[in-house]
């Protein structure tokens, strides 16, 4: 997370790193900070859940939250057996376990030729570029990591996975830069 003071820095260092000099990126600064400013007001109305940021999977497994228990089945690790219950029961009984996952957002964005039109308002391309950049602003005040996959006319780049700002920075680059035709 950063600081308050900091985000024009970052933006400032994201416009100089921009791939074409003459052609004006789809987002500028001012629009990078005002989506940021827009993801700090939806974290602070977060969605109801026991606490924000856990959720869990739907997976059994090993883990640290207990899911339940059952009876014992060949096949089941003898050191999940809990031996309290083995022992009120007279039967073997095995804990579940709900196994933890990590969440993780993974923006794919569309960058072809497919995307370059739009009203005169503004282009397909931009309001994607504005969408995917509230998004990973939204992701990274939660704590949650971001990665992106861009579907380019070569093929396609895979974003590595980032928790802070800094990190994001290529992810903000890539999203916000306008295509070599200039579009």
């Amino acid at each position: 997370m950063l600081a308050a003071a900091r985000p024009l820095a970052l933006l400032a260092r994201l416009r100089r790193r921009s791939p074409s000099p003459q052609a004006p990126p789809l987002l500028d600064d001012e629009e990078l900070a005002a989506l940021r400013r827009q993801a700090r007001l939806l974290r602070r109305h977060p969605l109801p859940g026991p606490r924000p940021g856990q959720r869990p999977s739907l997976f059994r497994g090993r883990g640290l939250e207990l899911e339940g228990s059952r009876p014992y089945q060949p096949g089941d690790e003898p050191r999940h057996i809990d031996w309290r219950a083995t022992a009120r029961s007279g039967r073997p009984v095995t804990k579940l376990f709900r196994e933890e996952r990590e969440s993780r957002l993974l923006i794919l964005l569309d960058r072809g030729p497919a995307m370059h039109f739009g009203t005169a308002g503004q282009l397909k391309s931009a309001l994607a570029a504005r969408c995917a950049a509230l998004l990973t602003f939204a992701a990274l005040e939660a704590g949650e990591p971001v990665a992106a996959l861009l579907a380019e006319p070569g093929g396609l780049r895979r974003l590595p996975p980032a928790r802070r700002a800094v990190e994001a920075l290529p992810l903000l680059r890539a999203v916000a830069a306008r295509r070599a035709g200039g579009r």
